[in-house]
């Protein structure tokens, strides 16, 4: 069951801009990587999404409005026993507006940077490193668009499961030559892929997967100009507003953050990340850093088992921490003292690195 519910919360929008172009009908993994990376991520899409998939002899499918930004901001609007249940992702809070109870629940932004780079960064390892079996140039839903088929053998090296996309632009699957492709699994076990890719935004508009579990995933009526502001939300009136333990804790400020607690870690960070909001309750502290595309979050447990300390030996300071990666995510963990530490994010590993040495202990 956990897999499938990996899949309800697939997202495949993988974003560019441009065309090749190319007269040639054998068009190759290159020159679709060329296009990408030459191409400008739009700052918006947006389009109706369906997911129609398989698992064992059971059938599964959803569809949902979807407005995705390059910063991680979304909505989605799908319909519940004929009203629209509206969920809005800011940025710094998650909305989430249930018509048939007249609530909104708010929350802090699970926002995790820029997704559209994610996904960019995803198309890009399977280009590069999947067993592509073919390219076309083709229409979906009358746009112009190259479909990209992957076909695992039967012998060798190939017979690993095919790479597929992931929610927030991972990948799952194969041993395709590259760590990132071999670590994860598929939940499919795919033995056929297929991409639809968008050639005027070089985004994956529909994913078609064969194997263990099939699955269709595609977008409807896809947009990259949106007008207004669809992330953006207004309490309606005459709602109740709900508000979670974990958004009472929170603290905007480093000063607020003192008042609060005693000693308060200050990891040194480049220039470029700033403090952006915290958490302070009576067991645990947590303290959040952006640079506009990568964060950092650093935390301190009075539980001395508050986070599993497995994983590979890292040396932090004078303590030894403990390496995970989970896609894009890095995760170091130690104890010192009384203390638990968890040092996660997105930027680059001797960034988290130096973050948690300069913690350390405090």
């Amino acid at each position: 069951m956990s897999r499938v519910l990996a899949v309800v919360c697939f997202l495949l929008v993988v974003t560019g801009a441009g065309c090749l172009g190319l007269a040639d009908d054998e068009l190759t993994s290159e020159d679709l990587l060329e296009e990408l990376n030459e191409t400008d991520a739009p700052a918006v899409v947006a389009g109706t999404y369906h997911a129609n998939w398989t698992y064992g002899n059971q059938s599964f499918s959803l569809s949902h409005d979807s407005w995705i930004r390059a910063d991680g901001a979304s909505r989605r609007e799908n319909d519940v026993d004929g009203q629209t249940l509206v969920t809005v992702d800011d940025g710094d809070r998650r909305w989430r507006y249930d018509p048939t109870r007249n609530t909104v629940s708010v929350r802090d932004s699970r926002t995790e940077g820029d997704q559209t780079t994610e996904r960019r960064d995803g198309l890009a390892e399977i280009l590069r490193n999947g067993p592509v079996a073919g390219i076309q140039e083709t229409e979906y839903q009358g746009r112009a668009a190259y479909h990209v088929t992957l076909t695992r053998s039967d012998s060798g090296r190939d017979r690993q499961p095919l790479p597929v996309l992931l929610p927030g632009g991972g990948i799952a699957g194969g041993d395709s030559g590259d760590e990132q492709l071999t670590d994860v699994k598929t939940p499919f076990n795919a033995t056929q892929v297929e991409l639809w890719i968008d050639a005027a935004s070089m985004s994956v508009v529909k994913q078609r997967i064969e194997g263990d579990e099939t699955g269709v995933f595609r977008y409807e009526n896809v947009t990259f100009d949106v007008s207004g502001n669809p992330f953006a939300f207004e309490v309606p009136e005459n709602t109740t507003i709900r508000t979670p333990a974990d958004l009472e804790n929170r603290v905007d400020s480093y000063a607020a953050a003192r008042e609060r607690v005693d000693r308060v870690p200050d990891p040194e960070l480049t220039e470029a990340f700033s403090f952006t909001r915290g958490s302070v309750t009576d067991e645990r502290l947590s303290l959040s850093y952006t640079n506009g595309e990568q964060n950092v979050v650093v935390s301190r447990s009075t539980d001395i088992t508050a986070w599993e300390t497995d994983g590979e030996p890292v040396a932090v300071g004078e303590q030894t921490a403990y390496r995970r990666v989970n896609g894009s995510a890095t995760t170091l963990v130690w104890t010192c003292d009384e203390y638990s530490y968890r040092v996660i994010g997105t930027a680059a590993e001797e960034t988290l690195v130096e973050a948690a040495s300069s913690v350390a202990c405090s």
